[in-house]
């Protein structure tokens, strides 16, 4: 009953938590979210309350949460916020956890789920992200859209054993958040030079300043 995104989950549904990160993750599935932050929390009060002093660990310093899905409008209006610097160290961070960069990186995930009434059903759910198979090296991560935050993206793109963060907040159209993006990786890739170290066999990659 949360509303917009969703992974067609049902009241009484039961699965691991793995399969219900998928259900999050993957199709930005909003009910999803409740239901973890009810099973794992307690309550989604207690969940919001601790995923705001995760926030502060990391060292954001200008989010709040107000509930686990970031719906900002009706019911769900209040002084959530955050910033795309703060949404880049989140972001970082949870992409150190093995699980979570598998599952964002998927364009499509099946999971399998047990009903109310015993019976298993298999959901199919699919990407919001459409630069996953498009754009080489991108590995994920999540979509976000409300009247206030416009279209948004927290992406990452891996190459050569490295990876890049681009966070895009507001942008004009749910498309464009991708191609701004893209435009961000692939000013970085176009702009690094391997520098020799000095009296070293040792190479360091920087990025050329003063550039447009």
């Amino acid at each position: 009953a949360v509303g917009e995104s969703s992974a067609g989950l049902q009241e009484g549904d039961v699965m691991d938590l793995e399969t219900a990160l998928k259900a999050l993750l993957v199709p930005s599935g909003n009910d999803a979210a409740v239901a973890i932050a009810e099973a794992l929390g307690g309550s989604v009060e207690a969940f919001v309350e601790r995923m705001n002093e995760k926030a502060a660990e990391l060292g954001c310093v200008d989010t709040v949460f107000t509930n686990p899905h970031g719906l900002d409008y009706g019911r769900f209006e209040g002084d959530l916020h955050s910033c795309a610097a703060d949404v880049a160290l989140m972001a970082r961070h949870a992409m150190k956890d093995d699980t979570f960069r598998a599952i964002v990186a998927q364009d499509v995930a099946n999971i399998d789920v047990t009903g109310e009434d015993g019976t298993h059903r298999v959901v199919e759910l699919h990407s919001t992200d459409t630069l996953i198979g498009t754009y080489e090296g991108a590995c994920g991560i999540k979509t976000g859209l409300t009247d206030r935050a416009g279209a948004s993206f927290a992406g990452a793109c891996t190459r050569a054993g490295r990876t890049l963060y681009a966070v895009v907040i507001n942008s004009t159209s749910e498309e464009q958040r991708f191609a701004d993006a893209t435009a961000l990786y692939d000013w970085v890739f176009e702009h690094e030079v391997d520098y020799p170290l000095a009296h070293s066999p040792q190479t360091t990659t920087a990025t050329l300043q003063g550039q447009t």
